[in-house]
This record gives structure tokens, sequence and C-alpha cells, in this order.
């Protein structure tokens, strides 16, 4: 899991590749449930990069137990000698069979490659280096492991006889059922693709979206999705975009001939309007409809200009104002509950933690929002808005603190 120095794939390495895998004959392999050490375990990149709340699952595996094994591959030297080939030209990394963790059985070496479930496997290593909440307050950070699960084995269902190229449609369909975020799983399929089709390249979308489970037109949105300027891939990253809003805004880019300026107007349009994805679906799809159709505007450039302010004015104004209603009416209810001092009861609709926590969401915007609002204000009162802030941190640090700390709220 350490940082890999990066490299390029040339056209010697992909073409011993396609050597390779043109050898290779399909073998039927099998999976076989097993106990292995994590510390034999190799963790490889994959389409996953995020990882969080590990905390958080590592408590419920503590208490629950892990109910869906790893899945590993069981690799002879050779074919974990291509597997890395493959793996360094995908990833862009630069591995050698040297770092990793082998086992010998019978004379013969083998090495256990994590195909799915890093999460799963991070979460793990942390109960047995941290230790669970539960063991934390009995028993201190040692030990936990054992106590759980009585040694330092999990359980894992192993690949046997496996290809690379079959590894690799395994670790892509296994993401089917444990989702990752949907931006990353997508520049995992560009790369994959662009990869296979360097290889050959009558190799065909259709075939690739069988071998990964998915369909034609989900691969086709991850190669549009990965074809936007990275600042705009960034707003579906960060969350400024949903994922199905962010597929149709690369759709229009690639489809509609939309120049930067044009794809910054859609960009604001959508953080500023609020749009749900069937609605937004359905302009998009009348755009394409009415350029494909030759239909252009009647309004020169200024025109246009003026129009597209006053659209997002209006966007502004009508869900900014559904947003403050909403608001108000929360904070409302918090507030009823106070007096009627229900807060954190059983028949309350909120815990005591979840009020503080959005009050306290408010109060970090409103610190950014301060500095560019100190133009628009008097000294005096971006003074006492600055003290207002500060108090209000203090406070609700000292109520977070009295409050139990809680897994899910």
């Amino acid at each position: 899991m350490r940082e890999r120095k990066k490299m390029t794939a040339s056209t010697r390495g992909l073409s011993s590749l396609a050597a390779m895998l043109n050898k290779e004959n399909s073998r039927p392999h099998h999976f076989q449930g097993m106990k292995l050490s994590l510390d034999i375990l190799n963790v490889l990149p994959q389409p996953r990069k995020t990882f969080e709340e590990i905390e958080y699952l590592a408590n419920d595996i503590a208490q629950k137990n892990l109910y869906n094994p790893l899945t590993v591959a069981c690799f002879g030297r050779s074919n974990c000698q291509r597997y890395l080939e493959l793996i360094n030209l995908l990833w862009g990394v630069n591995f050698s069979i040297e770092e990793l963790i082998s086992v010998t059985e019978d004379g013969v070496e083998f090495f256990y490659v994590l195909l799915a479930g890093e999460r799963r496997y991070r979460s793990c290593l942390y109960i047995r280096d941290v230790g669970c909440e539960r063991c934390h307050e009995k028993f201190g950070p040692s030990g936990c492991y054992e106590r759980h699960f009585s040694d330092l084995k999990v359980d894992v269902r192993s690949c046997i006889d496996i290809s690379p190229l079959e590894a690799i449609f395994i670790q892509a369909s296994e993401n089917i059922h444990m989702r990752v975020p949907p931006h990353e799983e997508a520049k995992f399929y560009n790369q994959l693709f662009k990869l296979l089709k360097e290889i050959n390249p009558e190799y065909h979308l259709s075939e690739f979206s069988r071998q990964v489970g998915r369909s034609p037109e989900t691969i086709r949105q991850a190669l549009r999705f990965c074809g936007l300027p990275l600042k705009y891939q960034e707003y579906i990253e960060k969350g400024k975009i949903v994922w199905g809003i962010g597929a149709e805004i690369a759709k229009l880019y690639a489809q509609g001939n939309l120049n930067e300026k044009d794809l910054e107007w859609w960009i604001i349009k959508v953080v500023t309007g609020n749009y749900k994805v069937p609605e937004f679906r359905k302009m998009v799809s009348k755009f394409l409809f009415d350029q494909n159709a030759g239909q252009t505007s009647f309004f020169d450039q200024k025109q246009e200009e003026q129009l597209r302010r006053l659209d997002f004015r209006l966007v502004v104004q009508r869900y900014s104002i559904i947003a403050i209603y909403h608001s108000i009416y929360y904070l409302n209810r918090v507030f009823d509950l106070f007096v009627e001092g229900k807060l954190g009861k059983k028949d309350s609709p909120f815990s005591e933690r979840s009020p503080i926590r959005i009050f306290r969401k408010l109060i970090e915007l409103e610190a950014k929002l301060l500095p560019h609002l100190r133009n628009l204000l008097p000294e005096r009162e971006n003074e006492r808005a600055q003290k207002v802030i500060e108090e209000t941190k203090v406070i609700l640090s000292r109520l977070e603190e009295k409050l139990p700390k809680t897994i899910s709220e």
C-alpha cells in the first residue's frame, strides 16, 4: 500500500503482454474456502481508492463476524509475474515480484493477492492492531482479534488456477456487488478498456461490458466521464454534483459540441439548480435533440448571455428559498424539542447528536463565508459575527464532549 514510482506503458511492454495473453488458454478456475493470515496477503492497486469508516466497519465485524469473505487469487510465480505486468500497465505503477510476500507449500511457491474486499481487509487490520471499541473499554488495545476470532487468520475465497486477465475481470465484477464510488469505477473501466484496446484494436466495447458484468451504456458513461476536463471531473469526485447528473454532463460534452465556456455554463447551472437526475436528463435530451435538428437560438451573443444570467438568478432564488424554509422548519422543530425536554429521548425524531452536527456544519459554513462578506458589512458587524461564531464553536465542542459516542445515529 506504499506509494509507487509512476511508469508509462511502453510499446514493447504492450507487445510482450499481448503475446502472453494470446497464448493463454482459458482454463476453468474454482473457488476454495480457507483461512489465511493477514500478513501473507498482497494488496495491489484496485478500482476502489477511498476507504471510508474503517473504524465503524471494524466494530461491526468484531461483533457480527466477517459474513462476506475476502476474495484472493492464488498465483504461482509465473502467473503472478504476468499479473504484475498487467497491473503495472493498468495503473501506471512499477511493482516487482521481489516486493511481494510468498509462501511455500510442499516445495511450491505461491502468492496470495487480494482481488476484492480491501475495506474489509483494512478493518480486520484495525481490529488486530487497534482493537474494537468494546474491547478497548474492557481490556485495552491488545488481544482483540484473538478474542473475537481465536487466531490471526481471516476467511477468504481463494481463486485457484486463475489466469492474470481473469483475475482482473473477477476484480471488476466483484465490485458490482460492493460498489466503489462511481467515479473510481469509471476510471478503472476506462483504463482497462484502453489497455485491452491497445493490445487488440479489434476488441469491442460489447465484449468488454460482458466480461466485467456491466451494461454497454454503463461503460459508455465511464468512458465519457473520463473524457471530461479534470477540473470538472473533480466536481463529481468531491460530491458537488451527483454521479447521475455528472454522467449527463459528460454526455453533453461528448455529443453536444460544447466549448469550455458552454461547459462551464452547464456546470454552474447544475450546481445552482439542484436538479433531480430525471429532470436534468430530459433537459439534456431536449438540448441534444434540438441541436441535431439544426435548431439554433434567435438571440445574439449578448442577449444569450443576459438570458443565461437571468436563468441562474431564477434557479438560485427558487431553490435557495426552498432550502432556507427546510432549514427553518428543522431548527424550529429542534427548538420545540428543547422546550419540551424531549431531545434525545425515545420519542424524539432526532438523537442528541443530530442537531449539534447540523449546527456545527452551519457554523463552519458561516466561518468560510465571513471573509467574503467583509467588504459588504461594516467592520463592527464583521467583528460581532466573528465573535458569535467563535462562541458557538466553544459551546458545541463542550456539548460534544458530554454526549456519548455512537456508531450510528
